[in-house]
């Protein structure tokens, strides 16, 4: 399902298997070895001035249910406490948000919440207090947006555990068209730094599940180790080596 491009500051630009952006956005978005969980490029997103930089899925169609699944690693994102952005919004074909997976500084540690919009207009959102901590280091994110007359829903896994998520949704009205991915919009102008985003897969209906190393793919990076992958490359395959 999944077709991403490139946006950002109102340009779009077609990105294939996640190929490197124009110079004039290099500062804001690239496509690099070092901001990979796998394979052998993923995407920085650099934050500056507030300013949105994303990555958009427009392989959906009036989408009553959608499933995507990434990697994202945190540890050079600086916010002040309080600040939150959106880091994975759904939208329909007029352009109006369906669902967010937000990004929050709270109590010292990033947090991740949710917001899904009602056939009223409103928006269920994460009860203050149940945001779902992202730990530092490669996390694999899955979110499963679906919806109903009162059977609507917004699930949440980190790692492949569940966290708090939105239930009993009033949404059957709602579709999504497109997702962005990255830092999409909310942006205070504090917060700075870069995420490191890989591995996106979305999906209709069945679960996207983790990445894993297999034996063979470890393998190869240790041959391929110093020139071809880095030390903490090889610890991430370690780390998340496929269960026997």
């Amino acid at each position: 399902m999944t077709s991403l491009r490139l946006r950002q500051f109102g340009l779009l630009a077609a990105v294939l298997g996640l190929a490197a952006p124009s110079p004039a956005r290099a500062g804001e978005l690239s496509v690099t070895g070092t901001a990979k969980f796998s394979g052998d490029r993923g995407l920085l997103v650099r934050l500056t001035d507030g300013l949105p930089a994303y990555l958009e899925d427009d392989s959906p169609t009036a989408e009553t249910r959608y499933r995507a699944r990434f990697y994202a690693r945190l540890d050079q994102l600086t916010m002040n406490e309080g600040d939150r952005f959106e880091l994975l919004v759904g939208y329909d074909d007029a352009d109006a948000p369906q669902f967010r997976l937000v990004i929050a500084r709270l109590g010292g540690q990033n947090k991740l919440a949710l917001a899904a919009r009602l056939d009223s207009g409103g928006f269920a959102e994460t009860t203050p207090g149940q945001e779902a901590t992202i730990a530092p280091g490669w996390r694999a994110v899955e979110i499963d947006w679906r919806a109903g007359a009162g059977d609507g829903a917004l699930s949440l896994w980190i790692d492949g555990a569940a966290a708090q998520g939105l239930t009993a949704l009033a949404n059957d009205q709602s579709r999504v068209d497109r997702a962005r991915w990255g830092a999409v919009d909310g942006l205070d102008p504090g917060s700075a730094g870069a995420l490191e985003l890989d591995a996106f897969e979305s999906a209709r209906f069945d679960p996207v599940g983790r990445l894993c190393f297999t034996a063979a793919q470890f393998g190869q990076a240790l041959s391929a180790w110093p020139s071809g992958h880095s030390v903490r490359y090889l610890l991430t395959a370690i780390i998340h080596a496929c269960p026997p």
